[in-house]
């Protein structure tokens, strides 16, 4: 879901500065509205994604993504040249980010230590959803208009594998012990799960009903 504002709000029990720190502590912190972080700039909010270890926070803004300082709540940079992004994966370990460029069918591949474009990976119509699976060091860029996933090396950005899905695609999530990639095909009811060994669909030409994931056994 996209939405358009200038203004990033952060309203959570725990402060962006305090991710990693621990649990909630249930009922003793409740969620609450801390601040807004003024952005700016024109374009549609979709997908964000927070790096820990690099305490930063992506934001994807139109044509670009939106870098911020968690300790500092604060704009840092921006990662340009990403017509109509959805996303960005983060890949801390290889300091790499990888986002998907709705409007040119691409996928950029970023240095998150310098915000500069390395190179870019054709995918299919529409990258929306995307994801880094660390397992394998592959990443998923699920394409919404063609009802794909193009799959690639994080490091060398040679597509790997393009999966037919029944559906259309949108946010995944994934667990390199179970070695399964999930995503929700919202116009089925229904949840993918892909293989990360095969690229295949498990079961085999199908997806998972919502509310039955598991580990495929």
């Amino acid at each position: 879901m996209k939405m358009k504002n200038c203004w990033l709000v952060v309203g959570c029990a725990l402060s962006l500065s305090g991710l990693g720190s621990g649990s909630l502590g249930g009922a003793e912190r409740p969620y609450h509205f801390l601040r807004e972080i003024p952005v700016g700039g024109e374009g549609w909010w979709d997908y964000l994604s927070v790096d820990a270890a690099g305490r930063r926070l992506y934001v994807s803004h139109g044509t670009e993504v939106v870098v911020i300082d968690i300790d500092k709540d604060a704009v840092v940079g921006a990662i340009a040249d990403t017509p109509g992004v959805h996303g960005l994966a983060v890949a801390s370990e290889l300091k790499r980010g990888f986002s998907s460029n709705g409007r040119e069918n691409k996928a950029s591949i970023v240095d998150l230590q310098t915000l500069t474009t390395l190179s870019k990976v054709d995918t299919g119509q529409n990258p929306d959803g995307m994801l880094f699976e660390p397992g394998r060091q592959e990443v998923y860029m699920f394409n919404g208009r063609d009802k794909s996933a193009t799959v690639f090396e994080a490091m060398s950005g040679k597509v790997v594998a393009t999966i037919s899905l029944t559906g259309k695609p949108e946010f995944p999530a994934c667990d390199p012990q179970a070695g399964q990639v999930y995503d929700n095909i919202e116009d089925k009811s229904e949840v993918a799960v892909i293989d990360t060994k095969t690229h295949g669909l498990w079961p085999p030409g199908r997806s998972r009903r919502r509310g039955s994931i598991g580990h495929g056994d």
